[in-house]
């Protein structure tokens, strides 16, 4: 690119700061000394904030419905990713997951 004498002046001093400034290039969350545990703070507090704004559209009235992830669901996750042990009795053959069982107590 061919550009003019005061063309090329006019481009460069546009990224010289004026007399008196200088540049910070990492201040604050992005200061190397502390930069993953302020970026981390930072990620939790704006997941806080995410929250806390769900909290109060849903007793404002403006979201009414949510999908909750159950335990159950989690459980089911682990147990189907399980590495299947051997039996105990016979140390040969595989346990098998049939399901999982809830007991109630009678009244």
């Amino acid at each position: 690119m061919r550009l003019d004498t005061d063309e090329f002046i006019r481009r460069f001093l546009l990224h010289t700061l004026p007399q008196g400034f200088f540049k910070v290039r990492y201040y604050g969350i992005f200061s190397s000394r502390f930069r993953k545990q302020y970026i981390e703070l930072a990620r939790k507090h704006l997941i806080q904030e995410q929250d806390d704004a769900q909290q109060e559209a849903i007793e404002d009235g403006k979201l009414t419905w949510e999908k909750q992830h159950t335990v159950w669901n989690e459980l089911l996750q682990i147990i189907s990713n399980f590495r299947q042990p051997n039996c105990p009795q016979c140390k040969k053959g595989r346990l098998h997951f049939a399901g999982i069982v809830i007991i109630t107590p009678k009244n």
